[in-house]
């Protein structure tokens, strides 16, 4: 890669600039650009000398600030004076600049920057008349940014592209620091080509630099302002005031950290990275302080709006002072908004310092959350289930939040029923609604769908739309029901679903999980563009759903090779923070059913290693997911080349899908037989697909099995097509493999050309490695008999068992293993690996 960054996305401006300099009249024009830090102004200057030629003369306001001694600017006809920063220039160094532009005498041009206007105005002495044009460097646009990225990388994805964006304010300079610090820690990785976030990154330490030295310069006040909007992402300019000063406030103006919207006298941080920088080089003392400050003008009723760090603010100043007033009240509060960004433990610590009173039972409600998001589901069930009777809505609230439990945290859905069946009085309308999530959870999805359709449009609150959208997510995509899908997908695109975000970030997956589930492509892609718009309101722990996301993506996208990599990055990502089972085990299920389709040894260990996982938290997980384990083994049986005990083991996993009333699970494992290879099962195919119209997966699938039954390559090759649109690649590569097949077994290889070119390619790229693939692979290169001796033998058979089989001598058949080998390059039995 290019040690700089392309020049993408100031052309216009830099043609505005190039514009005003051409010569017009008398006057030698004096020309302002105005951006904030990294929006690319000194860039621009180094553009424009590399047109004006040598006769450019420079000021740096950075260093003029410090008060360094200025040359005499005595400038020639025709030359520039480029003053970079000129809002921050001293006092005798801003005269100099001042008398040059009101005495240039039509002879030399002058070019500013600065990342205030007003604040230039001020320090130069001069009005907007004096300037010939003013060029604003505004952010990045969304398009513009991606192109940003993608000239300097290459391939990015979309949602990676989407968080960057978010994080810098798409700001030029902030993006190049930003995404070359994270690729430096390992943030940023590429697969197969393309560019993806494991995690959140940390802003550079360039960045922090900047921050650090502005704040340093300035003054305490300024650092003061900054450290108000740490947590804050706006605050009224009169409250903020009273805090710190008016000054200081214009001050952090100035030196480009905060920008106010004069319209609505609000005051906010020139950029989200600014922030964070700020937080590594502030003290816990002056951040509480100055919480304590604003938490105090917030409850005493200043015009402030709401937000989880005031609040959080506010419980912490209550915590230091055990007399403030209503501080239970404040402290419950504090804990919710805790909980809402995931401060898990801030908000048992609040919750315990509630004393006993009118707010016990809130704190024991948010408490029992937390204790359930960390893992701790018996401890949360006792907490829960001791919020008093007072109240029948806060104990109506901490029964669902036991069932909830009980099925996440627990994976005990036959406790959860008996509290709710226990419960149901108190329940009254929420007891369907609990008992289809509980049968959800247990498979029973068809039987759960029936309730959940029915309560999607209702109106209820907020804990029982939790249960009902994230319920239906799973049993509409079980079930193939593509157009409830779709309406989730729509609700949870939208700023209002869930008053935790991290609600609306795990719905997005699962529904995404489920269009995939169907085989549509186009539903991944809206929850991805639905979750771009809202991506910054997820905190940063349950940024881990937005990478499971991009790896879905990467799946349909026919990108494997990424798909493992993020789906890896959510899965650790979870585990590195202790979450439960049921936070980073969609991830690995997903996972696991790529990595046994490679031929990488070390994928291998990986797979064994997820599925031993799997199976040590099955207790835990509840029956859902049993049909995508059982898949998961007969793929891993496939992978080692056992076939017979892979269609053994993917034909349990299909029946247990058709008795829990799982059509569209059991359209994979049926898929899955075909690629196997299995001619048989056609009949049924075609029948849930008839069950399913709205399903692209059924409708593939059906036809895959009646193509490779009737020995079909030309349909098996639109099958394959077919495949790829929808976004199931893998099963693409296998269509294609047994299309070819067909052709060489039938004399028309050169019918197989387009099919064998696009399986070595994925091959090379993915290293795909599944039966098809595989029998593909060796074709041209074994006799029938070798064949056929070496499949027995990888299905488990000794020599003397195949020479049964086959009726041949042992001698025979070892003659053929050992020959097969020789070919292969590899043992012949998994046993001699």
């Amino acid at each position: 890669m290019p040690v700089r960054w392309p020049w993408v996305g100031r052309a216009a401006e830099f043609s505005t600039v190039l514009r005003s300099f051409r010569p017009s009249g008398h006057t030698a024009p004096v020309v302002a650009v105005i951006g904030c830090p990294g929006s690319g102004k000194s860039r621009l200057i180094t553009e424009f000398m590399t047109v004006a030629g040598p006769s450019v003369v420079t000021v740096d306001g950075a260093l003029g600030a410090l008060g360094l001694p200025t040359r005499d600017l005595a400038l020639d006809s025709g030359s520039v004076l480029v003053v970079d920063d000129a809002d921050l220039l001293d006092a005798p160094t801003a005269a100099t600049v001042t008398a040059t532009i009101d005495g240039r005498s039509r002879s030399a041009a002058v070019l500013l920057t600065a990342a205030c206007l007003p604040s230039m105005l001020r320090t130069l002495r001069i009005t907007t008349d004096s300037l010939t044009a003013v060029v604003t460097l505004d952010p990045l646009d969304d398009d513009t940014t991606v192109d940003f990225l993608r000239a300097r990388l290459g391939a990015v994805d979309s949602l990676t592209a989407a968080r960057l964006s978010r994080m810098t304010a798409s700001v030029p300079g902030l993006l190049v620091a930003a995404t070359e610090h994270a690729i430096a820690t390992g943030a940023l990785v590429a697969h197969g080509g393309t560019w993806s976030l494991h995690r959140q990154p940390e802003p550079p330490p360039s960045v922090r630099y900047l921050v650090d030295g502005i704040m340093a310069r300035a003054g305490d006040g300024v650092r003061d302002v900054l450290t108000c909007l740490i947590e804050i992402d706006e605050l009224p300019y009169r409250t903020l005031a009273a805090v710190v000063g008016s000054t200081s406030i214009d001050a952090a103006q100035k030196v480009g950290l905060v920008d106010i919207d004069d319209a609505a006298r609000l005051v906010r941080a020139a950029n989200p990275m600014y922030r964070t920088a700020a937080r590594s080089s502030v003290s816990v003392a002056r951040l509480r302080r100055l919480g304590g400050m604003l938490s105090a003008a917030h409850t005493a009723g200043a015009p402030m709006p709401s937000s989880p760090a005031l609040d959080i603010a506010a419980a912490n100043a209550a915590l230091d002072n055990p007399d403030k007033h209503q501080q239970d009240l404040i402290l419950a509060v504090g804990a919710h908004a805790a909980i809402r960004t995931l401060a898990l433990p801030k908000a048992l610590e609040y919750c315990r310092a509630v004393a006993a009173g009118p707010y016990r039972n809130h704190a024991r409600l948010s408490e029992g959350y937390a204790l359930c998001l960390l893992g701790a589901g018996h401890d949360a069930d006792r907490v829960l289930a001791r919020v008093g009777d007072d109240d029948p809505s806060l104990r109506a609230a901490a029964v669902l939040l036991r069932v909830n439990n009980a099925v996440l945290a627990l994976g005990d859905p036959a406790h959860a029923q008996r509290i709710i069946d226990e419960q149901r009085e108190l329940l009254g309308p929420s007891y369907q609604s609990a008992s289809a999530f509980v049968a959800c959870e247990r498979g029973e999805s068809a039987a759960a769908l029936d309730v959940l359709e029915r309560l999607m449009n209702e109106s209820v609150g907020d804990l029982t739309r939790m249960l009902v959208d994230l319920a239906t997510a799973i049993a509409a995509a079980d079930c193939g029901r593509r157009d409830l899908l779709a309406a989730l997908i729509e609700r949870c695109s939208g700023p209002g679903w869930a008053s935790i975000p991290h609600h609306r970030a795990a719905l997005a997956y699962l529904c995404a999980a489920g269009s995939h589930l169907l085989g549509d492509r186009d539903g991944v892609h809206a929850v991805e563009a639905g979750v771009i718009s809202n991506v910054d309101d997820v905190p940063s722990p349950g940024q881990h759903w937005l990478t499971g996301l991009s790896g879905l993506v990467a799946v349909v996208d026919g990108e494997p090779t990424a798909a493992r990599g993020l789906l890896a990055a959510a899965h650790r990502g979870f585990q590195d923070q202790s979450a439960p089972a049921f936070q980073w085990l969609p991830f690995a299920v997903e996972r696991a059913e790529l990595l046994a389709q490679t031929d990488v040894e070390s994928d291998a260990a990986d797979l064994d290693e997820l599925i031993a996982e799997i199976d040590a938290v099955a207790a835990v997980t509840g029956p859902r997911i049993d049909v995508r384990v059982r898949l998961i083994r007969a793929w891993r049986l496939a992978r080692a080349g056992s076939a017979t005990a892979a269609r053994t083991e993917a034909t349990a996993a299909a029946e247990l899908a058709a008795v829990r009333g799982q059509p569209a699970s059991e359209v994979v494992c049926r898929q899955t037989l075909v690629r196997f290879g299995d001619t048989d099962q056609h009949d049924r195919l075609a029948i849930l697909a008839a069950a399913m119209p709205d399903a692209p997966r059924a409708q593939a699938a059906a036809a895959h099995a009646r193509a490779l039954t009737d020995r079909d390559p030309d349909t098996l090759l639109a099958v394959a097509e077919r495949y790829l649109d929808i976004g199931c690649s893998d099963a693409a590569v296998d269509a294609f493999a047994q299309a070819s097949d067909i052709f060489h077994r039938d004399g028309h290889p050169g019918l197989a050309v387009s099919a064998d070119s696009f399986i070595a390619g994925h091959i090379r790229a993915h290293h795909t490695s599944t039966p098809a693939v595989r029998a593909h692979h060796t074709r041209d290169r074994l006799t029938d008999r070798q064949r056929q001796a070496l499949s027995l033998a990888r299905e488990g058979l000794s020599n003397t068992q195949i020479a049964a089989a086959m009726g041949l001598s042992i001698r025979t058949v070892e003659g053929h293993l050992y020959r097969a080998g020789q070919i292969l390059g590899a043992p012949v039995r998994r046993s001699e690996r």
